[in-house]
């Protein structure tokens, strides 16, 4: 009986390796099914290749990025006290939250910069190419004094408030909320002198001075003074006040963990704790107190959002919702039927036309059609199953999926990623419906995707910032890429096996060892040195019930086929 090994199907260890898929007319039998696989790519008809390589872009992080956004080529990365630009430092020291950043790009409607817009449970930040900011500004503490100034034609009795502004030219980006009220001040045919407290916030240019009408209680535009003076004398005639003052320039809510936008013509929103708040359209650094939504239980909070065909998706870790109205007047959570939630930031994703993926305790979850499944579970189940007893860390020369925040989901080009543990991924070819495995030389964080360069982007546990998919690499960053591979158990259903042969059909750049393995255990090994030479290599006398062909090397190499008789 002869027997071709093919290997270009889907990895399945969660299948027994004698029920793996074959075809067969009783005397020859071909299967392209993987029982092992690592580091090889089975994207084409015909072969598995190994993997495209990695190389590092940038080094001289503190620690490990939490968090990559790449913004016109260039690289943000964020640790956990930390943020740099291209690898280089442009805030330090920052209080770390939860430990864990989200960041957004957008800017304010009249400002033709776009910024960066971060937060880690603590800090608001604003990034303008290298400067750190708060993201909005914080109104004033203190009230205004007033007493007369210089001039004349003030009568009545006057309050004042005062805001900060960031102005750009002459554009007002941005301005705080207001502060309290001020004493009131008795007037007759005087100059009111105004006397406030500067903002220690250096994105603030000019602080802007509202008054009331004599005798009134509603506060009107009355004029910008330039940062570097704390005093102002006002003799604007009531007729010739401005608008009316702004009371909704709140920051984003101190505890903020994570960020999504802009939506829905200019939405960005904001979660904390089970709240989703939500900005002025068009406008991410004014956020209304009164501006948020309840999405679960208090002891069930936030902890994912994406978008996903242009809905925003929002989970728990028990608990999937969908945010229905695209204005702030019908924004409402919706539940949605699902097995899980998710649980970190990074495990939530959409791919169009598949579906909405997810993490529960036991596999991944893809919720499609209205129908919540277990993806994993017909090819990777003992990898989580495995996870209730921490000592098990193995599986079919896999490593098995742990509770830790090892854990991410990616989209790119076609294909699915799942990182865990030490570097380990699992990758979905989202066409072609196949799985494979992955291993780096170490542990991969912080995806990301620079459109400029087209590339994939991780941060490592080396405290780099490294491309991945790169199909000019054949090693991880220097280190060289090992990988194997291994058929399926052939059985016959009346007697033993008894191998005479085995040919090889491998393009290799370095030696590889073939292995013909009965019952489990390694019969005759074989070394391959020569390109595609499809000779017979002969097998010593042995027999068993299960045949199976395994294949081990290391750097690039080519699979074709293999055949036993």
């Amino acid at each position: 009986m002869s027997v071709l090994f093919k290997p270009s199907g889907s990895l399945n260890v969660a299948t027994a390796a004698t029920d793996l898929p074959q075809q067969g007319d009783g005397t020859n039998v071909i299967s392209d099914a993987l029982a092992r696989s690592a580091n090889l790519t089975n994207d084409r008809i015909g072969f598995v290749a190994l993997r495209p390589g990695s190389v590092n872009v940038g080094t001289a992080l503190d620690e490990s990025a939490n968090f990559i956004s790449v913004q016109n080529g260039n690289r943000y990365a964020f640790t956990a006290q930390n943020i740099y630009k291209n690898e280089s430092a442009i805030a330090t020291g920052l209080t770390t939250g939860n430990g864990q950043f989200s960041a957004i790009q957008y800017n304010q409607f009249n400002d033709t910069s776009e910024m960066i817009y971060a937060v880690n449970g603590a800090v608001r930040k604003r990034i303008d190419n290298t400067t750190v900011f708060e993201w909005g500004i914080e109104p004033p503490s203190i009230a205004a004094t007033l007493g007369v100034g210089t001039g004349s034609g003030l009568t009545g009795t006057y309050f004042v408030k005062y805001t900060y502004l960031r102005k750009v030219g002459t554009t007002i980006v941005s301005e705080s909320n207001p502060s309290p009220i001020s004493s009131s001040q008795a007037m007759s045919n005087q100059a009111l002198r105004v006397t406030f407290t500067a903002s220690s916030d250096a994105q603030v240019t000019h602080v802007r001075i509202y008054r009331t009408l004599a005798n009134d209680t509603n506060f009107y535009f009355d004029q910008d003074i330039a940062i570097g003076s704390t005093s102002v004398d006002t003799t604007t005639a009531d007729a010739d006040l401005g608008f009316i003052i702004a009371n909704n320039h709140d920051r984003p809510p101190v505890g903020s963990d994570l960020c999504i936008g802009p939506l829905f013509g200019g939405y960005v929103f904001i979660a904390k704790d089970n709240l989703l708040y939500f900005s002025l359209p068009k406008q991410p650094e004014y956020f209304p107190a009164t501006n948020f939504i309840e999405i679960a239980e208090p002891q069930d909070p936030i902890t994912a959002l994406t978008v996903h065909e242009g809905n925003l998706f929002v989970a728990t870790q028990r608990k999937l919702f969908l945010i229905q109205g695209t204005v702030s007047t019908s924004f409402a959570a919706v539940p949605i039927e699902v097995k899980t939630g998710t649980p970190n930031s990074f495990c939530l994703v959409g791919v169009v036309g598949t579906g909405l993926f997810h993490l529960g305790p036991d596999g991944i979850y893809l919720l499609s059609g209205g129908v919540d499944q277990k993806v994993t579970q017909l090819n990777f189940e003992p990898l989580f199953s495995a996870r209730v007893d921490a000592t098990v860390n193995t599986f079919e020369g896999m490593l098995t999926v742990k509770d830790d925040d090892a854990r991410w989901f990616f989209v790119y080009e076609n294909k699915f990623y799942f990182h865990y543990s030490t570097g380990a991924v699992l990758v979905f070819n989202t066409d072609q419906k196949k799985w494979t495995y992955y291993k780096f030389d170490q542990q991969l964080t912080a995806p990301a995707f620079d459109d400029r360069n087209k590339r994939f982007l991780t941060g490592t546990i080396g405290k780099n910032i490294r491309q991945i998919e790169d199909v000019t690499a054949f090693d991880d960053a220097g280190t060289a890429i090992a990988w194997e591979l291994q058929s399926k158990e052939f059985t016959l259903q009346t007697r033993r096996h008894f191998p005479r042969w085995v040919k090889y059909d491998i393009d290799l750049s370095t030696n590889v060892t073939g292995n013909l393995q009965l019952d489990g255990a390694t019969h005759q090994s074989h070394t391959l040195t020569t390109d595609r030479k499809t000779k017979r290599r002969l097998v010593k006398t042995g027999n068993g019930r299960r045949m199976a062909i395994n294949l081990s090397g290391t750097g690039q190499a080519k699979v074709f086929a293999v055949e036993a008789e």
